[in-house]
Protein backbone atom coordinates (compact mmCIF):
# COMPACT_ATOMS: atom_id res chain seq x y z
CA UNK A 1 0.00 0.00 0.00
CA UNK A 2 1.22 3.44 -0.81
CA UNK A 3 -1.28 5.67 0.92
CA UNK A 4 -1.08 7.32 4.32
CA UNK A 5 -4.45 8.94 4.77
CA UNK A 6 -4.77 12.08 6.80
CA UNK A 7 -7.58 14.57 6.99
CA UNK A 8 -6.52 18.14 6.26
CA UNK A 9 -7.97 20.33 9.02
CA UNK A 10 -9.60 23.64 8.19
CA UNK A 11 -8.99 26.21 10.90
CA UNK A 12 -9.40 29.93 11.31
CA UNK A 13 -5.99 31.67 11.17
CA UNK A 14 -7.15 34.04 13.90
CA UNK A 15 -7.80 31.18 16.28
CA UNK A 16 -4.45 29.74 17.33
CA UNK A 17 -6.04 27.00 19.46
CA UNK A 18 -8.52 25.81 16.88
CA UNK A 19 -6.49 22.78 15.93
CA UNK A 20 -6.27 21.53 19.49
CA UNK A 21 -9.92 22.15 20.32
CA UNK A 22 -11.37 21.05 17.02
CA UNK A 23 -13.97 18.31 17.39
CA UNK A 24 -13.79 15.70 14.63
CA UNK A 25 -16.81 15.70 12.39
CA UNK A 26 -18.90 12.63 11.91
CA UNK A 27 -18.39 10.87 8.60
CA UNK A 28 -21.13 11.72 6.11
CA UNK A 29 -21.32 8.03 5.25
CA UNK A 30 -22.40 6.03 8.32
CA UNK A 31 -20.47 2.94 7.27
CA UNK A 32 -17.24 4.91 7.21
CA UNK A 33 -17.10 5.86 10.83
CA UNK A 34 -13.56 4.47 10.97
CA UNK A 35 -12.67 5.96 7.63
CA UNK A 36 -11.69 9.36 9.02
CA UNK A 37 -8.01 8.72 9.67
CA UNK A 38 -6.10 9.69 12.76
CA UNK A 39 -3.22 12.12 12.57
CA UNK A 40 0.33 11.22 13.43
CA UNK A 41 2.35 8.03 13.06
CA UNK A 42 -0.60 5.85 14.06
CA UNK A 43 -2.31 6.77 10.81
CA UNK A 44 0.28 4.90 8.74
CA UNK A 45 -1.13 2.11 6.61
CA UNK A 46 0.74 -1.15 6.80
CA UNK A 47 1.49 -2.76 3.44
CA UNK A 48 -0.64 -5.75 2.57
CA UNK A 49 1.31 -8.99 3.20
CA UNK A 50 1.18 -10.38 -0.32
CA UNK A 51 3.75 -13.07 0.44
CA UNK A 52 1.74 -14.43 3.34
CA UNK A 53 -1.48 -14.21 1.38
CA UNK A 54 -0.06 -16.18 -1.55
CA UNK A 55 1.30 -18.82 0.83
CA UNK A 56 -2.09 -19.05 2.52
CA UNK A 57 -3.83 -19.27 -0.86
CA UNK A 58 -1.59 -22.14 -2.00
CA UNK A 59 -2.06 -24.08 1.24
CA UNK A 60 -5.82 -23.48 1.28
CA UNK A 61 -6.07 -24.47 -2.38
CA UNK A 62 -4.28 -27.74 -1.68
CA UNK A 63 -6.59 -28.49 1.25
CA UNK A 64 -9.71 -27.75 -0.80
CA UNK A 65 -8.38 -29.91 -3.65
CA UNK A 66 -7.84 -32.88 -1.34
CA UNK A 67 -11.28 -32.35 0.21
CA UNK A 68 -12.84 -32.23 -3.26
CA UNK A 69 -11.21 -35.53 -4.18
CA UNK A 70 -12.76 -37.06 -1.08
CA UNK A 71 -16.17 -35.42 -1.37
CA UNK A 72 -17.42 -32.53 -3.50
CA UNK A 73 -20.06 -31.39 -0.99
CA UNK A 74 -17.49 -31.54 1.81
CA UNK A 75 -15.15 -29.25 -0.12
CA UNK A 76 -18.03 -26.87 -0.82
CA UNK A 77 -19.05 -26.65 2.82
CA UNK A 78 -15.44 -26.18 3.92
CA UNK A 79 -14.94 -23.38 1.40
CA UNK A 80 -18.14 -21.59 2.43
CA UNK A 81 -17.18 -21.70 6.11
CA UNK A 82 -13.69 -20.39 5.35
CA UNK A 83 -14.98 -17.57 3.16
CA UNK A 84 -17.60 -16.49 5.70
CA UNK A 85 -14.91 -16.37 8.39
CA UNK A 86 -12.78 -14.15 6.16
CA UNK A 87 -15.74 -11.93 5.30
CA UNK A 88 -16.39 -11.29 9.01
CA UNK A 89 -12.77 -10.81 10.06
CA UNK A 90 -10.75 -9.68 7.00
CA UNK A 91 -13.22 -8.01 4.68
CA UNK A 92 -10.56 -6.82 2.23
CA UNK A 93 -9.45 -10.41 1.62
CA UNK A 94 -13.05 -11.45 0.93
CA UNK A 95 -13.35 -8.67 -1.65
CA UNK A 96 -9.98 -9.68 -3.07
CA UNK A 97 -11.24 -13.24 -3.57
CA UNK A 98 -14.33 -11.92 -5.37
CA UNK A 99 -12.16 -9.91 -7.76
CA UNK A 100 -9.64 -12.71 -8.28
CA UNK A 101 -12.28 -15.40 -8.85
CA UNK A 102 -14.03 -13.33 -11.52
CA UNK A 103 -11.47 -14.66 -14.03
CA UNK A 104 -12.81 -18.19 -13.56
CA UNK A 105 -16.21 -18.25 -15.24
CA UNK A 106 -16.70 -22.00 -14.96
CA UNK A 107 -20.07 -23.31 -13.86
CA UNK A 108 -19.92 -24.87 -10.37
CA UNK A 109 -23.56 -25.93 -10.15
CA UNK A 110 -23.02 -29.36 -11.63
CA UNK A 111 -26.49 -30.71 -12.30
CA UNK A 112 -28.21 -28.01 -10.24
CA UNK A 113 -31.04 -25.84 -11.65
CA UNK A 114 -29.09 -22.57 -11.22
CA UNK A 115 -25.68 -22.03 -12.78
CA UNK A 116 -23.15 -19.97 -10.90
CA UNK A 117 -19.44 -19.30 -10.90
CA UNK A 118 -16.99 -18.98 -8.01
CA UNK A 119 -17.25 -15.17 -8.01
CA UNK A 120 -21.04 -15.32 -7.83
CA UNK A 121 -20.81 -17.81 -4.96
CA UNK A 122 -18.45 -15.46 -3.12
CA UNK A 123 -20.83 -12.54 -3.66
CA UNK A 124 -23.78 -14.55 -2.40
CA UNK A 125 -21.83 -15.51 0.73
CA UNK A 126 -20.86 -11.89 1.36
CA UNK A 127 -24.43 -10.55 1.26
CA UNK A 128 -25.49 -11.92 4.69
CA UNK A 129 -22.26 -10.56 6.18
CA UNK A 130 -23.03 -7.06 4.91
CA UNK A 131 -26.61 -7.28 6.19
CA UNK A 132 -25.44 -8.51 9.60
CA UNK A 133 -22.93 -5.68 9.87
CA UNK A 134 -25.56 -3.10 8.96
CA UNK A 135 -27.94 -4.46 11.60
CA UNK A 136 -25.24 -4.47 14.29
CA UNK A 137 -24.05 -0.96 13.43
CA UNK A 138 -27.62 0.26 12.77
CA UNK A 139 -26.79 1.83 9.47
CA UNK A 140 -28.52 1.85 6.12
CA UNK A 141 -27.39 0.07 2.98
CA UNK A 142 -27.72 1.82 -0.34
CA UNK A 143 -26.74 1.44 -3.97
CA UNK A 144 -26.24 5.18 -4.32
CA UNK A 145 -27.86 7.61 -6.75
CA UNK A 146 -28.65 4.80 -9.19
CA UNK A 147 -31.27 3.44 -6.78
CA UNK A 148 -34.28 5.05 -8.49
CA UNK A 149 -33.20 4.10 -12.06
CA UNK A 150 -32.50 0.54 -10.88
CA UNK A 151 -35.93 0.26 -9.26
CA UNK A 152 -37.52 1.65 -12.42
CA UNK A 153 -35.61 -0.79 -14.61
CA UNK A 154 -36.58 -3.80 -12.46
CA UNK A 155 -40.21 -2.68 -12.43
CA UNK A 156 -40.18 -2.57 -16.23
CA UNK A 157 -38.48 -5.97 -16.39
CA UNK A 158 -41.07 -7.55 -14.11
CA UNK A 159 -43.99 -5.95 -15.93
CA UNK A 160 -42.62 -7.05 -19.31
CA UNK A 161 -42.17 -10.61 -18.04
CA UNK A 162 -45.68 -11.01 -16.60
CA UNK A 163 -47.17 -11.49 -20.06
CA UNK A 164 -44.79 -14.29 -21.00
CA UNK A 165 -43.14 -15.80 -17.94
CA UNK A 166 -40.27 -18.03 -19.04
CA UNK A 167 -38.46 -20.68 -17.07
CA UNK A 168 -35.35 -18.49 -17.25
CA UNK A 169 -37.03 -15.27 -16.12
CA UNK A 170 -36.41 -15.66 -12.39
CA UNK A 171 -32.81 -16.71 -12.96
CA UNK A 172 -32.18 -13.71 -15.24
CA UNK A 173 -33.75 -11.29 -12.75
CA UNK A 174 -31.69 -12.77 -9.92
CA UNK A 175 -28.54 -12.43 -12.00
CA UNK A 176 -29.32 -8.77 -12.73
CA UNK A 177 -30.03 -8.12 -9.04
CA UNK A 178 -26.76 -9.76 -8.06
CA UNK A 179 -24.74 -7.39 -10.25
CA UNK A 180 -26.69 -4.12 -10.24
CA UNK A 181 -27.64 -4.18 -6.56
CA UNK A 182 -25.80 -6.77 -4.45
CA UNK A 183 -22.35 -6.18 -5.92
CA UNK A 184 -22.63 -2.41 -5.57
CA UNK A 185 -23.86 -2.70 -1.96
CA UNK A 186 -21.11 -5.16 -0.98
CA UNK A 187 -18.25 -3.10 -2.37
CA UNK A 188 -19.62 0.18 -1.05
CA UNK A 189 -20.41 -1.05 2.46
CA UNK A 190 -18.32 -4.04 3.54
CA UNK A 191 -15.03 -2.35 4.47
CA UNK A 192 -14.78 0.56 6.88
CA UNK A 193 -11.60 2.12 5.47
CA UNK A 194 -11.67 3.06 1.79
CA UNK A 195 -7.95 2.58 1.15
CA UNK A 196 -8.46 -1.16 1.76
CA UNK A 197 -10.33 -1.29 -1.54
CA UNK A 198 -7.01 -0.89 -3.31
CA UNK A 199 -6.11 -4.43 -2.22
CA UNK A 200 -8.74 -6.16 -4.43
CA UNK A 201 -7.59 -3.98 -7.34
CA UNK A 202 -3.96 -4.96 -6.82
CA UNK A 203 -5.00 -8.60 -6.53
CA UNK A 204 -6.89 -8.34 -9.81
CA UNK A 205 -3.73 -7.13 -11.55
CA UNK A 206 -1.69 -9.93 -9.98
CA UNK A 207 -4.12 -12.67 -10.99
CA UNK A 208 -4.60 -11.11 -14.43
CA UNK A 209 -0.85 -11.09 -15.04
CA UNK A 210 -0.52 -14.75 -14.07
CA UNK A 211 -3.54 -15.68 -16.18
CA UNK A 212 -2.12 -13.77 -19.15
CA UNK A 213 1.13 -15.74 -18.95
CA UNK A 214 -0.72 -19.05 -18.63
CA UNK A 215 -3.04 -18.12 -21.50
CA UNK A 216 -0.20 -17.28 -23.88
CA UNK A 217 1.71 -20.44 -22.96
CA UNK A 218 -1.32 -22.69 -23.44
CA UNK A 219 -2.84 -20.98 -26.46
CA UNK A 220 -5.76 -19.94 -24.20
CA UNK A 221 -6.85 -23.58 -23.92
CA UNK A 222 -6.73 -23.79 -20.14
CA UNK A 223 -9.33 -23.80 -17.36
CA UNK A 224 -12.04 -24.29 -20.00
CA UNK A 225 -12.42 -20.54 -20.62
CA UNK A 226 -13.73 -19.03 -23.85
CA UNK A 227 -11.58 -16.51 -25.73
CA UNK A 228 -14.13 -13.74 -25.16
CA UNK A 229 -14.01 -14.48 -21.46
CA UNK A 230 -10.24 -14.18 -21.61
CA UNK A 231 -10.47 -10.87 -23.45
CA UNK A 232 -12.93 -9.24 -21.07
CA UNK A 233 -11.00 -10.28 -17.96
CA UNK A 234 -7.59 -9.27 -19.34
CA UNK A 235 -8.97 -5.92 -20.49
CA UNK A 236 -10.28 -5.31 -16.97
CA UNK A 237 -6.91 -6.13 -15.42
CA UNK A 238 -5.09 -3.93 -17.95
CA UNK A 239 -7.28 -0.90 -17.24
CA UNK A 240 -6.84 -1.38 -13.48
CA UNK A 241 -3.06 -1.76 -13.84
CA UNK A 242 -2.72 1.48 -15.82
CA UNK A 243 -4.87 3.42 -13.35
CA UNK A 244 -2.90 2.04 -10.39
CA UNK A 245 0.29 3.09 -12.15
CA UNK A 246 -1.06 6.63 -12.34
CA UNK A 247 -2.05 6.46 -8.67
CA UNK A 248 1.35 5.24 -7.47
CA UNK A 249 3.31 8.27 -6.25
CA UNK A 250 6.80 8.95 -7.60
CA UNK A 251 9.71 8.32 -5.28
CA UNK A 252 12.22 5.64 -4.30
CA UNK A 253 9.79 3.82 -1.98
CA UNK A 254 7.25 3.32 -4.76
CA UNK A 255 9.77 2.66 -7.54
CA UNK A 256 9.47 -1.13 -7.19
CA UNK A 257 5.67 -0.96 -7.34
CA UNK A 258 5.78 1.18 -10.47
CA UNK A 259 8.20 -1.21 -12.18
CA UNK A 260 6.05 -4.20 -11.31
CA UNK A 261 3.00 -2.41 -12.69
CA UNK A 262 4.84 -1.60 -15.92
CA UNK A 263 5.79 -5.27 -16.26
CA UNK A 264 2.15 -6.25 -15.65
CA UNK A 265 0.94 -3.72 -18.21
CA UNK A 266 3.27 -5.18 -20.85
CA UNK A 267 2.25 -8.77 -20.09
CA UNK A 268 -1.46 -7.92 -20.00
CA UNK A 269 -1.20 -6.01 -23.28
CA UNK A 270 0.46 -8.98 -24.95
CA UNK A 271 -2.10 -11.38 -23.52
CA UNK A 272 -4.99 -9.20 -24.63
CA UNK A 273 -3.66 -8.93 -28.19
CA UNK A 274 -3.03 -12.67 -28.48
CA UNK A 275 -6.51 -13.45 -27.13
CA UNK A 276 -8.00 -12.15 -30.42
CA UNK A 277 -10.99 -10.82 -28.49
CA UNK A 278 -12.31 -7.75 -30.28
CA UNK A 279 -14.72 -7.13 -27.43
CA UNK A 280 -11.79 -7.12 -25.01
CA UNK A 281 -9.94 -4.67 -27.24
CA UNK A 282 -12.95 -2.34 -27.27
CA UNK A 283 -13.33 -2.59 -23.49
CA UNK A 284 -9.66 -1.77 -22.90
CA UNK A 285 -9.63 1.17 -25.33
CA UNK A 286 -12.82 2.72 -23.95
CA UNK A 287 -11.59 2.24 -20.38
CA UNK A 288 -8.25 3.91 -21.11
CA UNK A 289 -9.96 6.84 -22.82
CA UNK A 290 -12.13 7.25 -19.73
CA UNK A 291 -9.04 7.35 -17.51
CA UNK A 292 -7.47 9.98 -19.78
CA UNK A 293 -10.65 12.07 -19.64
CA UNK A 294 -11.01 12.01 -15.84
CA UNK A 295 -7.31 12.45 -15.14
CA UNK A 296 -6.76 14.92 -18.01
CA UNK A 297 -3.57 13.08 -18.92
CA UNK A 298 -4.04 13.29 -22.68
CA UNK A 299 -0.39 13.95 -23.61
CA UNK A 300 0.94 11.26 -21.33
CA UNK A 301 -1.60 8.71 -22.56
CA UNK A 302 -0.59 9.56 -26.12
CA UNK A 303 3.08 9.01 -25.29
CA UNK A 304 2.25 5.73 -23.54
CA UNK A 305 0.25 4.65 -26.59
CA UNK A 306 3.26 5.40 -28.81
CA UNK A 307 5.35 3.13 -26.60
CA UNK A 308 2.78 0.33 -26.64
CA UNK A 309 2.13 0.49 -30.38
CA UNK A 310 5.45 -1.21 -31.28
CA UNK A 311 4.68 -3.96 -28.75
CA UNK A 312 1.21 -4.43 -30.23
CA UNK A 313 2.64 -4.52 -33.76
CA UNK A 314 5.17 -7.17 -32.76
CA UNK A 315 2.44 -9.26 -31.11
CA UNK A 316 0.22 -8.81 -34.15
CA UNK A 317 2.77 -10.19 -36.60
CA UNK A 318 3.72 -12.93 -34.16
CA UNK A 319 0.17 -14.27 -34.30
CA UNK A 320 -0.71 -17.03 -36.77
CA UNK A 321 -2.18 -15.90 -40.08
CA UNK A 322 -5.48 -17.57 -39.21
CA UNK A 323 -5.79 -15.52 -36.00
CA UNK A 324 -5.06 -12.26 -37.82
CA UNK A 325 -7.64 -13.10 -40.47
CA UNK A 326 -10.17 -13.90 -37.75
CA UNK A 327 -9.51 -10.63 -35.91
CA UNK A 328 -9.87 -8.49 -39.03
CA UNK A 329 -12.56 -10.52 -40.77
CA UNK A 330 -15.95 -8.81 -40.91
CA UNK A 331 -17.19 -10.52 -44.04
CA UNK A 332 -20.71 -11.90 -43.87
CA UNK A 333 -19.37 -15.18 -45.22
CA UNK A 334 -17.54 -15.87 -41.95
CA UNK A 335 -19.52 -18.11 -39.60
CA UNK A 336 -19.05 -15.95 -36.50
CA UNK A 337 -20.29 -12.84 -38.33
CA UNK A 338 -23.23 -14.82 -39.69
CA UNK A 339 -24.17 -15.97 -36.18
CA UNK A 340 -24.06 -12.43 -34.86
CA UNK A 341 -26.26 -11.18 -37.69
CA UNK A 342 -28.71 -14.00 -37.06
CA UNK A 343 -28.83 -13.18 -33.33
CA UNK A 344 -29.34 -9.48 -33.97
CA UNK A 345 -32.04 -10.20 -36.56
CA UNK A 346 -33.86 -12.42 -34.06
CA UNK A 347 -33.62 -9.74 -31.37
CA UNK A 348 -35.01 -7.13 -33.79
CA UNK A 349 -37.83 -9.51 -34.72
CA UNK A 350 -38.79 -10.02 -31.06
CA UNK A 351 -38.55 -6.27 -30.47
CA UNK A 352 -41.00 -5.59 -33.29
CA UNK A 353 -43.48 -7.97 -31.66
CA UNK A 354 -43.69 -5.59 -28.68
CA UNK A 355 -41.63 -2.43 -29.25
CA UNK A 356 -42.78 -0.58 -26.13
CA UNK A 357 -42.44 -3.13 -23.34
CA UNK A 358 -40.58 -5.99 -25.03
CA UNK A 359 -41.03 -9.76 -24.85
CA UNK A 360 -39.90 -10.33 -21.27
CA UNK A 361 -36.69 -10.95 -19.36
CA UNK A 362 -35.09 -14.34 -19.93
CA UNK A 363 -35.20 -14.14 -23.69
CA UNK A 364 -31.41 -13.71 -23.68
CA UNK A 365 -31.08 -17.36 -22.63
CA UNK A 366 -32.86 -18.52 -25.80
CA UNK A 367 -30.42 -17.11 -28.37
CA UNK A 368 -26.84 -15.89 -28.66
CA UNK A 369 -27.36 -12.45 -27.10
CA UNK A 370 -24.14 -10.75 -28.21
CA UNK A 371 -25.43 -7.16 -28.31
CA UNK A 372 -26.72 -5.54 -25.13
CA UNK A 373 -28.70 -2.88 -26.99
CA UNK A 374 -30.62 -5.31 -29.21
CA UNK A 375 -31.05 -7.75 -26.32
CA UNK A 376 -32.50 -5.09 -24.01
CA UNK A 377 -34.85 -3.87 -26.74
CA UNK A 378 -36.05 -7.42 -27.33
CA UNK A 379 -36.62 -8.12 -23.64
CA UNK A 380 -37.95 -4.81 -22.30
CA UNK A 381 -38.58 -2.61 -25.34
CA UNK A 382 -37.87 1.07 -25.66
CA UNK A 383 -38.81 1.90 -22.07
CA UNK A 384 -36.53 -0.81 -20.72
CA UNK A 385 -33.59 0.36 -22.81
CA UNK A 386 -34.20 3.94 -21.66
CA UNK A 387 -34.20 2.83 -18.01
CA UNK A 388 -31.06 0.72 -18.50
CA UNK A 389 -29.20 3.61 -20.10
CA UNK A 390 -30.50 5.94 -17.38
CA UNK A 391 -28.70 3.79 -14.79
CA UNK A 392 -25.43 4.45 -16.58
CA UNK A 393 -26.12 8.15 -17.09
CA UNK A 394 -26.90 8.69 -13.39
CA UNK A 395 -23.88 6.68 -12.33
CA UNK A 396 -21.51 8.56 -14.65
CA UNK A 397 -22.91 11.86 -13.42
CA UNK A 398 -22.18 10.73 -9.85
CA UNK A 399 -18.61 9.87 -10.90
CA UNK A 400 -18.15 13.24 -12.58
CA UNK A 401 -19.33 15.10 -9.49
CA UNK A 402 -17.27 12.94 -7.13
CA UNK A 403 -14.01 13.12 -9.08
CA UNK A 404 -14.03 16.92 -8.74
CA UNK A 405 -14.21 16.61 -4.93
CA UNK A 406 -11.25 14.26 -4.51
CA UNK A 407 -7.63 15.35 -5.01
CA UNK A 408 -5.86 13.61 -7.88
CA UNK A 409 -3.10 12.36 -5.56
CA UNK A 410 -5.60 10.78 -3.16
CA UNK A 411 -5.90 6.96 -2.93
CA UNK A 412 -9.63 7.50 -3.30
CA UNK A 413 -9.23 8.96 -6.78
CA UNK A 414 -8.51 5.64 -8.60
CA UNK A 415 -11.63 4.16 -7.01
CA UNK A 416 -13.72 6.84 -8.68
CA UNK A 417 -11.91 6.67 -12.02
CA UNK A 418 -12.07 2.88 -12.25
CA UNK A 419 -15.78 2.94 -11.46
CA UNK A 420 -16.41 4.85 -14.67
CA UNK A 421 -13.70 3.14 -16.74
CA UNK A 422 -14.82 -0.43 -16.02
CA UNK A 423 -18.56 0.26 -16.34
CA UNK A 424 -18.02 2.01 -19.68
CA UNK A 425 -15.64 -0.71 -20.81
CA UNK A 426 -18.18 -3.38 -19.94
CA UNK A 427 -20.82 -1.53 -21.93
CA UNK A 428 -18.62 -1.40 -25.03
CA UNK A 429 -17.71 -5.05 -24.57
CA UNK A 430 -21.41 -5.87 -24.43
CA UNK A 431 -21.95 -4.37 -27.87
CA UNK A 432 -20.19 -7.34 -29.46
CA UNK A 433 -20.45 -10.01 -26.77
CA UNK A 434 -22.62 -11.22 -23.90
CA UNK A 435 -23.17 -8.54 -21.25
CA UNK A 436 -25.05 -10.54 -18.61
CA UNK A 437 -22.46 -13.29 -18.32
CA UNK A 438 -20.04 -14.48 -15.69
CA UNK A 439 -16.65 -12.79 -15.74
CA UNK A 440 -15.75 -9.15 -16.28
CA UNK A 441 -19.17 -7.84 -15.25
CA UNK A 442 -18.36 -8.56 -11.59
CA UNK A 443 -15.29 -6.25 -11.38
CA UNK A 444 -17.17 -3.60 -13.38
CA UNK A 445 -20.05 -3.21 -10.96
CA UNK A 446 -17.74 -3.86 -8.00
CA UNK A 447 -15.80 -0.78 -9.10
CA UNK A 448 -19.13 1.03 -9.32
CA UNK A 449 -19.65 0.16 -5.65
CA UNK A 450 -16.21 1.54 -4.80
CA UNK A 451 -17.03 4.80 -6.55
CA UNK A 452 -20.33 4.94 -4.68
CA UNK A 453 -18.47 4.59 -1.38
CA UNK A 454 -16.25 7.56 -2.25
CA UNK A 455 -19.30 9.55 -3.32
CA UNK A 456 -20.88 9.23 0.12
CA UNK A 457 -17.57 9.67 1.91
CA UNK A 458 -16.92 13.02 0.25
CA UNK A 459 -20.46 14.32 0.44
CA UNK A 460 -20.92 16.91 3.18
CA UNK A 461 -23.74 16.38 5.70
CA UNK A 462 -26.78 18.52 4.99
CA UNK A 463 -27.22 20.64 8.11
CA UNK A 464 -30.10 23.01 8.65
CA UNK A 465 -27.79 25.95 8.03
CA UNK A 466 -26.60 24.41 4.75
CA UNK A 467 -30.18 23.89 3.61
CA UNK A 468 -31.02 27.55 4.28
CA UNK A 469 -27.87 28.57 2.43
CA UNK A 470 -28.86 26.46 -0.59
CA UNK A 471 -32.23 28.17 -0.72
CA UNK A 472 -30.68 31.65 -0.58
CA UNK A 473 -30.78 33.31 -4.03
CA UNK A 474 -27.72 35.40 -3.17
CA UNK A 475 -25.43 32.38 -3.24
CA UNK A 476 -23.94 31.23 -6.52
CA UNK A 477 -24.46 27.75 -7.85
CA UNK A 478 -20.84 26.86 -7.12
CA UNK A 479 -21.21 27.97 -3.48
CA UNK A 480 -24.50 26.11 -3.04
CA UNK A 481 -23.04 22.96 -4.54
CA UNK A 482 -19.72 22.98 -2.67
CA UNK A 483 -19.14 20.00 -0.39
CA UNK A 484 -16.53 18.88 2.07
CA UNK A 485 -13.82 16.66 0.57
CA UNK A 486 -11.51 14.51 2.66
CA UNK A 487 -7.84 15.02 1.84
CA UNK A 488 -5.43 12.11 1.78
CA UNK A 489 -1.65 12.21 1.67
CA UNK A 490 0.17 9.76 -0.53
Amino acid sequence: MTAIPAETPSQDPQDSGAAAEQVPQQSPFPNLGAATPRRGPAAAVRPFPWGGFLFFAVVAGAIFFVAYQLSGPLAGVLYCITFLALAFTRQEIALLLIFASAFFQNDLSGTGPVRFSLAELNLALTIPVVIAQSMIARRKLTVGPILIPVILYFAICIFASLRDMRSTTIVSLAQMFLYLVATVVVFSSLVGRPHLLLIPLQGCVLVGTIMSILGMLSGYHIFGLHKNGWGGSLATALVIAIELWFATPPGPRAAIARRLLIASIIILTMGLVFSVSRGGWMAALSGLLTIALLRRQYKFMFKAAMLLVPLIVVCWFAMPEESRAYAMGFDDARWNIQKRHESNDYAVYMFRQSPIIGSGVGLRKEFDATNIIFTTLAETGIVGLAAFLLIHVVFLRMVWVTHSRVPVNSPLFPLVVLGAALVIGRMFHGLVDHYWSRGAITPAWAAAGMATMVYYLTRAPRTAKAKRREKSPKKSAATRGRTRALQYRM
